[in-house]
């Protein structure tokens, strides 16, 4: 009876002597090891042969011999044809008669390891899709506890992750409401969520850490197969750019309603007055007005076609197909487009031979051409020419387009290039044309402004811009400043920012400055100033002291992170602690109100002396800022007191970018300034001596603060 037990036993077993061979084994032994059964059954089946690994069997023997018994030993055993597989083995020694002899017994797990193996990769899976989801993603379990949040939530939130993993969720949350502008509303709204999670609600909240920012969190409700409750969870996102969105969308709904009302109040008019009239009114009568009703309706149609561009000038994806071309084509197309909409028009262009090209959107670029033709037309007076003059200086293109109108008035001047400006109300017009060409242009790392009146005339308009070649016109006369080395600076080649709040005094400001021929920019405020700053580096900056917001302390150091700009202190304070804190946050000279102008003019020239003869070659030995001093005269670099080893090649790199210091230079300027960079090589070799240098000399090399790269352009090394 038991021999039919052991025989017939769904568990595989066998019996093996002190010399390890096989003298019984029941079927489902035999049959798992795929060996013969029956009569017909192995004759010569040896313990060690069973195992995969060799040596793990012969360890397991010999434990059994030692221990006398094993139970449930995980180890891979092996089918007569080679095929592993896992079990969990079991084995004990007994005597019988005067022989001993070991007793197995094995479990095939294979099913249960393929079952693990799914289990491992599944969660695997899930951990990888939480950690790589684009929102931050938490969950709280049925006891109210925070037991997961991944990467992205501790980034979004500052938080860590330590601090509230395994606490209760209310803890998490009281930290977070704390940093919320509303922390009461927001704490209903979430208890709200919480009793309602199978409506997946949704809670917005507002965050104020000195900037402001927009998150959502979307509640889910987490449930086991038989839809029984698990916890919940929630998914964070950033919306602050989506809040952006839809406000510039309110923003241009409210412009496009402003847009067509006038020509629909126009439209409705004159249709009411022919419906009226027409009968009694003549046919030039008739004409002048179905003439009216036709330019509005053009009128119409144009100021669609605007607020479209506009809109892909706010998304901030203009779609630029920037390549290689001709800015004298484009601009003879968009001369074409003009004249075909105006008669008895003439265009004079005016370019120089053999003109380097520029790498930009070809099609955006004939945009800002007909948005700066279509002002002149509309102004230039009967018989005369509209003049388009193109030209090369250093590394840029330089594109002028002139008019001979009544010109701009100064305190227009100021923000002309602003959303829904327009010179004159009554000459009709979007406000967003200039608009436009300047956010096309800066897109393209270049500048426009305006000049108004013309030089040596009461009136006139013109419009200037920058783009950068994509070889520059005369790369071995590069210098170190905006004019050649020990050219004294004209008025007309200065640009003066101005930053003063009272509007009568700007003006004032202008006024001056213009008569004395320097190109002048102005602005209201301190944050408008840092961008205009950033994008358009004027030569120098007159800042008024007692600024509203952002005062000119303020102002001064966050000019002073960026550039060295020379920066003149106007203000009405006598206070000598004052001034000597604005002398300590970067102001190189002060103005007290009221002040002589041959005062102001002179304290200009001053300083705009030094600045050329501090960016002279030729007049400086020794670099300094920020702890990195370079000795011209001795090829030496320090840094913090250290010594740095720099090859021949950075250190060129260096010096170069060092004296041409807060310019943007273009990689085609450094390549051919480098003996060692040959100019007709490709520009790898620059992007690893720029990345070994960032090394060497920026405090985060990941995140330089010094060493700049713009995009598609090149380099600009701001120490300071």
């Amino acid at each position: 009876m038991y021999e039919d037990l052991f025989h017939h036993s769904a568990t595989p077993a066998a019996v093996f002597d002190f010399k390890e061979h096989c003298i019984l084994a029941n079927h489902s032994f035999y049959v798992q090891l795929g060996y013969r059964t029956g009569q017909e059954r192995e004759p010569d089946l040896d313990l060690l042969q069973i195992f995969e690994e060799k040596a793990q069997g012969t360890a397991f023997i010999r434990q059994l011999r030692e221990r006398q018994i094993i139970r449930r030993h995980e180890i891979r055993l092996t089918t007569k044809n080679g095929r592993g597989f896992p079990v969990l083995l079991s084995g004990r020694t007994f005597s019988s008669g005067e022989g001993q002899y070991f007793h197995v017994s094995f479990t095939d797990i294979s099913q249960l390891k393929e079952l693990e193996e799914t289990i491992r990769k599944d969660r695997a899976k899930m951990v990888s899709i939480m950690e790589n989801t684009a929102a931050g993603l938490f969950y709280v379990n049925a006891e109210g506890i925070l037991t997961n949040i991944n990467l992205k939530l501790v980034e979004l939130l500052e938080i860590e992750e330590k601090d509230f993993i395994g606490q209760p969720f209310r803890i998490w949350m009281g930290k977070l409401l704390s940093k919320t502008s509303e922390p009461e509303i927001i704490q209903q709204r979430i208890s709200a969520a919480l009793a309602n999670l199978d409506l997946y609600p949704k809670v917005e909240f507002t965050m104020k850490t000195g900037i402001t920012l927009h998150y959502e969190i979307a509640f889910f409700p987490v449930r086991d197969e038989a839809n029984s409750p698990l916890g919940w969870g929630g998914l964070v996102q950033d919306i602050t750019e989506l809040k952006q969105q839809v406000n510039w969308k309110l923003e241009l709904l409210s412009i496009l309603s402003h847009d067509i009302r006038s020509p629909l109040a126009t439209l409705k008019g004159h249709i009411s007055m022919l419906q009226d009239n027409y009968q009694q009114w003549g046919t030039d009568m008739v004409k002048d007005f179905l003439d009216t009703i036709g330019k509005n309706v053009d009128k119409l149609a144009h100021q669609v076609d605007r607020n479209l561009a506009l809109t892909r000038v706010e998304g901030g994806d203009l779609g630029l197909r920037p390549q290689s071309m001709d800015l004298v084509a484009c601009a003879e197309q968009a001369i074409a487009f003009i004249s075909e909409k105006k008669e008895h028009l003439i265009i004079d262009l005016i370019h120089d031979d053999a003109l380097p090209k520029t790498r930009a959107d070809a099609a955006r670029i004939e945009e800002v051409f007909i948005n700066l033709l279509d002002n002149a037309v509309r102004y230039n007076p009967a018989g005369k020419n509209i003049i388009i003059e193109i030209h090369a200086s250093a590394s840029w293109l330089v594109v002028s387009v002139r008019d001979f109108g009544k010109g701009i008035p100064a305190d227009k001047q100021k923000t002309i290039f602003d959303k829904y400006v327009r010179v004159d109300e009554e000459e009709g017009g979007t406000g967003l044309g200039l608009y436009i060409s300047r956010k096309i242009i800066e897109a393209h790392g270049g500048q426009i402004r305006v000049q108004s009146p013309l030089p040596d005339r009461k009136a006139g308009t013109e419009f200037i811009f920058t783009l950068p070649v994509t070889i520059p016109s005369r790369p071995h006369d590069i210098t170190t400043d905006r004019l050649p080395a020990g050219t004294p600076a004209t008025n007309h080649e200065a640009t003066i920012l101005v930053i003063e709040d009272e509007s009568d005094y700007l003006l004032l400001l202008k006024t001056l400055l213009s008569e004395e021929g320097y190109q002048v920019e102005t602005v209201s405020n301190g944050i408008s100033a840092l961008d205009v700053i950033r994008i358009s580096p004027p030569d120098l900056i007159l800042l008024d002291w007692m600024l509203p917001g952002m005062n000119g302390l303020a102002v001064c150091q966050g000019i002073r992170r960026s550039t060295n700009i020379p920066i003149i202190v106007v203000t009405s304070c006598t206070d000598q602690e004052e001034l000597l804190t604005a002398f300590d946050a970067g102001a190189d000279d002060y103005l007290i109100k009221p002040f002589d102008r041959k005062e102001l003019f002179a304290r200009i020239r001053a300083l705009l002396r030094r600045e050329e003869s501090a960016q002279s070659p030729s007049r400086s030995s020794r670099f300094s800022a920020h702890g990195l001093v370079i000795d011209f005269d001795t090829r030496e670099v320090w840094l913090d007191g250290k010594n740095l080893f720099l090859s021949m090649t950075e250190y060129e790199i260096l010096e170069y970018l060092a004296r041409h210091r807060n310019q943007l230079l273009t990689y085609d300027q450094i390549t051919d300034s480098i003996d060692a960079l040959k100019p007709d090589q490709d520009r790898n070799a620059l992007y690893v001596h720029i990345s070994r240098l960032r090394s060497k000399i920026e405090p985060d090399p990941k995140n330089p603060s010094h060493l700049i790269t713009r995009w598609g352009i090149g380099y600009v090394f701001m120490p300071y």
